[in-house]
């Protein structure tokens, strides 16, 4: 609930007298607000535009307006605007009607007392809403941001969870000659060359990872067409402490570095012999 000015509410009451009654019932709950008062059609969305209350506390049968339809009007104006239906009474039937309709709380005018107590639950509620819907949004931001680099990374990237496959990007595919299908849910082990090398590899990735919180060994995967890649696969845990909630992973191909060094150290063989 807004602190650092007062609130702005909104009643849509023909009777002065039960606007009084609430507003006096609200003010001796603590609350500090301004206010302002409509019963007609026309009233209502100018003070909406104009107004722009925090709060809608609409009487639910008046002469030339009623509750459900300022509801509807409110909710056209603005989705999210807190509203609650202040009635002199209320059957089941008009009760769960209000609700499906969107109103956040009913209250009948019998029980004056409640209303503060239900202003106070629904501006929390619409609060913490608004706050879990920007957090949802900031992490969507950020797994598109990171979907992003993933799918465009020019080195493999993926995630495996107690060395099970459970995401690769298009590079790793593209690297092994496997299709996305072919490698999801399936052990690692399936990309090395032997199961010693996938053995000795966890082995001494993990050691790594334990003693600095990464790993990086170079190592050897073997393709879906049999081709071999000398590699240095880097890893890290999403969780330092807790493993099994995953390790992400990099390829970086250093076969053609590899073959070159070879190739380097053959020919200074052979100079050296000649």
């Amino acid at each position: 609930m807004p602190s650092k000015r007062l609130l702005k509410i909104l009643f849509v009451e023909d009777l002065p007298s039960d606007a009084e009654l609430a507003i006096l019932e609200l003010r001796k709950a603590g609350l500090r607000f301004e206010e302002m008062v409509v019963d007609t059609r026309d009233e209502f969305i100018k003070a909406l535009r104009e107004f722009s209350p925090d709060i809608v506390i609409s009487d639910y049968m008046m002469p030339s307006y009623n509750g459900l339809k300022a509801l509807v009007d409110a909710r056209e104006f603005d989705p999210e605007i807190p509203f609650i239906l202040y009635t002199g009474s209320m059957n089941e039937e008009i009760a769960v009607e209000s609700l499906k309709a969107g109103a956040d709380d009913y209250i009948i005018k019998d029980h004056p007392a409640r209303l503060p107590f239900a202003v106070n639950e629904v501006l929390e509620m619409k609060l913490k809403e608004k706050e879990k819907r920007a957090g949802e949004l900031l992490l969507k931001e950020s797994e598109e941001k990171l979907q992003s680099i993933f799918s465009a990374a020019p080195v493999g990237i993926g995630l495996t969870v107690n060395r099970v496959l459970m995401e690769v990007n298009d590079t790793f595919c593209i690297l092994t000659g496997y299709a996305w299908k072919e490698l999801i849910g399936k052990s690692s082990e399936m990309v090395y060359v032997t199961n010693e090398e996938y053995e000795s590899t966890g082995i001494e990735k993990y050691r790594q990872i334990a003693e600095t919180g990464t790993g990086s060994v170079e190592t050897r995967f073997k393709c879906k067409d049999g081709t071999i890649l000398n590699v240095i696969l880097s890893s890290a845990p999403l969780d330092k402490h807790d493993l099994l909630k995953g390790v992400t992973f990099t390829v970086l191909d250093i076969t053609e570095r590899s073959r070159t060094q070879d190739h380097n150290q053959y020919c200074a063989i052979l100079t050296f012999e000649t």
